[in-house]
């Protein structure tokens, strides 16, 4: 069987250089069955550490379950598998877990599945210490209120996990495996992040075979946050925009903030009828938010 592993989070930032050889397909090409990436709503998690030890600060709000979409062109016969775990070692175990006690498969239906972190980790039952928080008291523990698994050696408490979502899917015997981090902040008064807005694909144009339309993301700006950067600084979301078609050739496959067109070389090819042209938004390099939206184009003569 053959077998891919694909960090998604990675899938605009990386993929743009990939695949540039005679020998490769364009990487906008999605011609054959893969995930072009996976949306999670909310992407990210805020819940108080102490509402795990039992100790929460303030009035207890659980995390609203994830729900998460993977995107693809038309394939047969695909098969899913849905796993999450708490701590990998990424790329360095190929994105194994890194205690198959910290995995649990989650329910999906086909290429939509729902983390709901509560349940995660009553299902992992021991395998997670939740108990054993800290008090608060002496050198080296952890600050009141911390459960057990969040506790650091310097007496601090861990502030943030990426929860690894791993998916197995694809034809019989052409499975792929797609990794999408989920972060969870242990933070109750942080601002969680939400997912960028993209309305609509529009198109000018006549989709004759063999000629030239212009697509256009019909984006939200107002879906645009502000946020505190790695470095400290107040920053507005930037936009970027990755395009995928199953026939044709897009010029270019990238675009970015106010740069919100491309140009599809529609195929000569008679045999295809129709096209399928995808558009997928990330909210910026330190941000964890997608969108996505589709458009069936079809060909006349």
């Amino acid at each position: 069987m053959r077998r891919f592993v694909l960090a998604v989070s990675l899938v605009v930032a990386g993929g743009l250089t990939a695949g540039c050889g005679p020998e490769f397909d364009p990487f906008h090409l999605a011609n054959k069955f893969r995930i072009l990436t996976i949306k999670t709503d909310p992407p990210e998690l805020v819940i108080d550490p102490g509402l795990l030890s039992g100790m929460p600060s303030g009035p207890v709000m659980l995390p609203a379950p994830v729900t998460m979409t993977a995107l693809h062109p038309p394939a047969e016969g695909v098969t899913w598998r849905w796993d999450v775990c708490l701590f990998s070692l990424d790329s360095l175990s190929a994105f194994e877990c890194v205690d198959p006690d910290l995995e649990v498969t989650l329910p999906a239906t086909g290429n939509e599945a729902t983390l709901d972190l509560i349940q995660v980790l009553s299902a992992l039952g021991g395998g997670v210490p939740m108990g054993g928080e800290g008090e608060g008291e002496g050198e080296g523990e952890a600050p009141a209120g911390c459960p057990a698994f969040l506790a650091l050696p310097d007496g601090s408490c861990l502030s943030r996990l990426d929860i690894q979502v791993k998916v197995t899917a694809g034809p019989p015997g052409e499975e792929i495996v797609a990794v999408r981090k989920v972060p969870v902040w242990f933070d109750a008064a942080r601002e969680p992040n939400q997912n960028p807005d993209v309305r609509a694909i529009t198109v000018e144009g006549d989709p004759v075979r063999g000629g030239e339309v212009t697509l256009t993301a019909d984006f939200d700006d107002a879906s645009l946050e502000q946020f505190v950067d790695s470095d400290g600084d107040t920053r507005t979301e930037l936009p970027v925009f990755s395009w995928f078609t199953t026939a044709g050739e897009l010029q270019p496959g990238a675009t970015f903030d106010d740069d919100r067109d491309t140009t599809l070389i529609l195929p000569t090819d008679e045999s295809v009828d129709t096209v399928e042209v995808y558009v997928v938004v990330r909210d910026g390099d330190e941000r964890r938010g997608i969108d996505f939206e589709t458009l069936t184009i079809t060909l006349s003569d």
